[in-house]
This record gives C-alpha cells, structure tokens and sequence, in this order.
C-alpha cells in the first residue's frame, strides 16, 4: 500500500512573511506527516526555506526532492529566494531510486513563474510518483496554456506508461473535473469526452468535494489504469493553507 498526501502549501503567499511564520508553516507540516504517517507527500508552493526546513525536521525519515527557482513574484526574504515544487518519500522506498524535474510550458511574458514537474522513479518498485501545479487563470490564452502543460506530463509519463509502471501523480491542476483539458487524462468510465487512462482518487471528485476554501474542486491525486484499488480518500482543511490536505491509500 501508498499512503499518499497532497497539499498546496500556500508557502509564499501566506506562510512566508517572517522565519518565524515559515518556522511554524514547517512545524505544522512536520507533525501532519507524523500523524498520517504518509508513504508520498506531494507539496506545491513550497518555498526553499520550507523545504530546507522539512528536509531537517524529517532526516532520517523522509527524502525531500524539490525543484525551486527564482521567481520574480518571491519577494519575501523568509521565502529563501526560491519557490517551487516538492516530493517527500519515505526513506525505505528510495533505494536505487532517480528523482528529475522537467518545466511545463509558460508563457513568459505573462508568466515568468518556472512551473516543473517533479518526480521520483522508484525502480524496484516499478512507480512513479510526481507532482505539480498548473497556471491559474480563466482566460483563453491560460486555457490553451493549461492545454500544453497537460501534453507536457502526458509526455513525461509517456515512457513509465509504456513499461507498465504504476504512475501517481499529486497536483493543483487549476481546473475543476469537468474542463475540457483533462479530458486526456480521465479514463473513459468517467464519460463526458473523457479518453485518457487516469483515475482519481476520490470517487465523488467528479460531482462535489472542494479542495479548497473557495469551494473549488481543484487538487487532484490520479493513478493510472493499472491493476490498483483505492481506499480511505479524506479531505481536510487546515488552518495553515486555504487548500485542503487531500489523502487516499492506493494498494497496488
């Protein structure tokens, strides 16, 4: 079984206006992780701070792979000067393991933010875990820009596909379930155009659970069509994050 979490952290926007507030940000994370004793962790809006901060509390525990990079919107000096995505693994599982991160696309004029996808191969387990964060926005040109990222990780996940790997992917998508754009990625029993190969993780997620304070159902754990079950899908708010922690257990 994977225990797997994901979280959009809200790290530099509401969790990084002091060391002090990104102290209490990686403490209120650490004891999460204690308490639901997660296999996989999937973070978006992670400051490098906060990452430093969780690879420190968690040694020992827990790997952190994280892909950060300057962006012109961190302006907090508690932020550490980068921001970006990150996995956490528990120790046991990385063996002859190999992370990478590769940038979905973004139109940098209107958005310098560097938008990765980051990733953990975990060889002898034959699986796949990664995370990311697609734009946000509801204009035409976010849209298509939202389009490209999606065939951005359908390529990245295109070779894991073909050697049958079990693939889980942790993300604000910045979409609620019904948008055109993924249809790709839901598998055809979700119907609604859907023809793509992925489950998600909760099975009310295409009708009513919010991910988020606003209402909108837009975090997502997806699984990909291989001979996988899943159990015990939660969804919490917490008081450090306007999104919601979204957990399930994927047995294999």
């Amino acid at each position: 079984d994977f225990d797997v979490l994901h979280l959009n952290i809200w790290g530099h926007v509401g969790n990084a206006d002091s060391e002090e507030e990104v102290q209490a940000l990686v403490d209120n994370l650490t004891d999460l992780v204690h308490d639901r004793q997660p296999d996989l962790v999937s973070l978006n809006e992670v400051c490098k701070s906060q990452a430093d901060g969780l690879r420190e509390s968690l040694a020992g525990e827990y790997q952190v792979y994280a892909s950060l990079a300057w962006w012109p919107a961190v302006q907090k000096p508690a932020c550490g000067g980068e921001f970006g995505r990150a996995i956490l693994v528990r120790d046991e599982l990385t063996a002859d393991s190999r992370s990478f991160a590769k940038e979905l696309p973004v139109d940098e004029e209107r958005d310098l933010a560097k938008r990765p996808i980051v990733c953990l191969a975990m060889e002898p387990l034959r699986t796949l875990f990664c995370s990311t964060h697609l734009t946000a926005g509801s204009s035409d040109a976010v849209d298509q820009e939202r389009a490209l990222q999606v065939e951005k990780i359908h390529a990245t996940f295109a070779p894991y596909n073909a050697r049958d790997w079990n693939i889980i992917l942790g993300a604000d998508m910045n979409m609620r379930p019904n948008d055109p754009n993924l249809d790709s990625i839901y598998e055809p029993s979700y119907g609604d155009g859907a023809y793509g190969i992925y489950r998600e993780a909760h099975p009310d997620r295409t009708t009513k659970e919010e991910t988020h304070q606003s209402g909108a159902p837009i975090d997502y754990i997806f699984i990909n069509d291989q001979p996988f079950s899943i159990s015990r899908p939660l969804i919490t708010p917490v008081d450090y994050s306007d999104p919601h922690v979204y957990e399930a257990t994927v047995r294999i």
